[in-house]
């Protein structure tokens, strides 16, 4: 087994300066990208991870819920976003995960990588978003 990482396969290095590339973009929007990434990511195949499946559910309807509530807080289409900068980081990020994922056949080696990839990325949007709201 060929040990790879992420960093590797990334324009960006990722996720420490993903969010580096929107800075100029609306909270709410990027918030909402990086929640519909995860949903869609997180509805790929999961038949071989052997995850708590309560806890997965749970985490599953939190984005699900999540995505539900930004997006009335977001006015039009967001999803097609305008395409400079951070909808376009956001985008290959997840494009990468998703190409892995189905590169090595959704294996549970694969979607173990693709977690800890997600729970940094949240991490780092978390600081993000905190950086940007007004207090």
């Amino acid at each position: 087994m060929v040990n790879w990482t992420f960093n590797h396969l990334f324009r960006y290095p990722m996720p420490k300066t993903l969010f580096y590339f929107i800075q100029g973009e609306d909270v709410s929007v990027v918030a909402l990208e990086t929640m519909r990434y995860v949903e869609q990511l997180y509805n790929n195949s999961l038949t071989s991870v052997t995850w708590n499946k309560a806890k997965l559910n749970l985490f599953q309807n939190f984005i699900y819920r999540q995505v539900q509530n930004l997006e009335l807080c977001v006015v039009g289409g967001v999803w097609e976003s305008s395409g400079d900068g951070g909808s376009v980081a956001l985008k290959t990020y997840f494009n990468k995960l998703n190409t892995v994922l189905k590169e090595k056949e959704h294996s549970a080696c694969a979607w173990e990588i693709v977690r800890k990839e997600v729970r940094e990325n949240l991490v780092q949007f978390k600081k993000f978003i905190d950086s940007r709201v007004k207090r």
